[in-house]
């Protein structure tokens, strides 16, 4: 146990001299991504790459590994909200949403995301295509091949594959699938 320590000691303090950065923690490169290193300081986590630049800051509470949601994004969680860096560092998506599922659940390149209880969609490239403010969206298709049933306030409408309403949000019953 003591070498143990006694390495990671060595290895905490070789890493400040030689990335010129002082860390709490450094794990392998690979684990994340194979050209950067998860570092932590005062609990927030960032990268470095392979010649000890600074690619990420430490600024997150959380970070998944590349290629969970997009091959080059990464799930980042800031002051309880999440969003996505690319393997550049770049925010692709600013910590904003309470949640963020899985892409190609409701559409191969979207995303339900969640924010104060609401629900809307991001798309691949980042882009919030319909903007939280659904209490529910329902699975493509159910009702019509290119149509969601969307709830806000109690009533009912639908939205295409675009994110636009093609029946306005103003029904009080859901229709029945037949």
């Amino acid at each position: 146990m003591k070498n143990t320590t006694l390495t990671w000691t060595i290895l905490l303090l070789s890493c400040s001299l030689v990335f010129g950065q002082d860390y709490d923690k450094i794990s392998a490169f690979g684990m994340y991504h194979k050209d950067l290193a998860l570092v932590q300081n005062d609990g927030y986590f960032g990268f470095i790459d392979t010649d000890g630049k600074e690619v990420v800051e430490p600024q997150y509470e959380e970070i998944s590994a590349f290629g969970t949601y997009q091959s080059d994004w990464a799930l980042v969680q800031n002051k309880g909200l999440y969003g996505f860096i690319d393997t550049d560092g770049k925010e692709v998506v600013a910590p904003q949403y309470e949640e963020i599922s899985a892409f190609g659940t409701y559409q191969s390149d979207w995303a339900l995301v969640q924010n104060n209880g609401l629900f809307g969609f991001i798309d691949s490239d980042g882009k919030e295509v319909v903007a939280p403010q659904y209490e529910e969206i329902f699975a493509f298709g159910t009702y019509h091949p290119d149509w969601a049933l969307v709830q806000q306030n109690g009533f009912y409408g639908f939205i295409d594959r675009d994110g636009v309403v093609v029946v306005p949000v103003k029904n009080s019953e859901i229709p029945e699938v037949k």
